[in-house]
């Protein structure tokens, strides 16, 4: 059981740490080296502390925590998603060493702040839905000969835009024109001119870049804002 004074630091650390990290990443789609050197100090302590606390949670953490960098970090290769998100998805565990009892079964924290974050994540899915279907025909016309399954990923994941509502926009990538289609953009060498894509087409379905780093600093908040409520319900 943790004690209400290290949960309130380790909040504090979570908070101070994501928050820096994903109010940067909402804005420049890039994260600052230093933020995650200068907490490697403070992830040993606290791997320290929770081993001698509970040595098999930590150990699992550890694990888990190392796993997803090692995942993550051959997405990133790839260029699905950037290079530091390999490194956000593990600070998750090595932050919040601790288990979470929910319904009578126990899950590790960052497990619980890694999906709260991607539900909420997929809520875009309904801006894009709506986008879609006011375009579909233009979507039609784009997709046009492609899979069934290929057509459901664009239209949820993805939106139907004009030239110039491209040209205003920050941080999309064209993914498909009437000419050549794909799954995904290298979010970290993908130029975001229209001009440098050399797209001559008026109608291309674009991809938004997710801010990952910020996704995680709500699903972090959110589930703490659930650990203290259900402390102040039970006192």
């Amino acid at each position: 059981m943790l004690s209400g004074f290290y949960l309130f630091i380790l909040f504090a650390l979570n908070a101070l740490f994501f928050g820096y990290v994903g109010i940067v990443d909402l804005k420049y789609r890039e994260i600052d080296d230093k933020a995650f050197y200068c907490f490697i100090p403070i992830i040993l302590i606290l791997s320290i502390y929770s081993y001698f606390q509970n040595e098999i949670i930590e150990i699992v953490n550890i694990i888990i925590g190392a796993f997803l960098f090692i995942f993550a970090f051959f997405m990133s290769r790839s260029g699905f998603i950037g290079s530091a998100d390999a490194f956000i998805t593990s600070y998750v565990f090595f932050l919040n060493p601790y288990v979470l009892l929910i319904r009578h079964y126990v899950m590790p924290a960052g497990i619980f702040i890694i999906i709260t974050s991607l539900l909420l994540s997929l809520l875009l899915i309904f801006k894009n839905i709506i986008i879609n279907l006011k375009r579909v025909k233009y979507f039609r016309d784009i997709t046009n000969g492609l899979g069934l399954l290929v057509k459901i990923y664009y239209f949820l994941f993805c939106e139907t835009l004009n030239k110039e509502e491209f040209k205003k926009k920050k941080f999309y990538f064209v993914v498909a024109t009437k000419s050549k289609k794909r799954i995904y953009a290298n979010v970290e060498k993908e130029p975001f001119s229209f001009e440098e894509k050399g797209i001559k087409t008026d109608w291309i379905i674009a991809m938004y870049g997710i801010p990952l780093g910020f996704f995680i600093f709500l699903g972090l908040l959110l589930t703490y804002m659930m650990i203290f409520l259900k402390i102040i319900l039970v006192f």
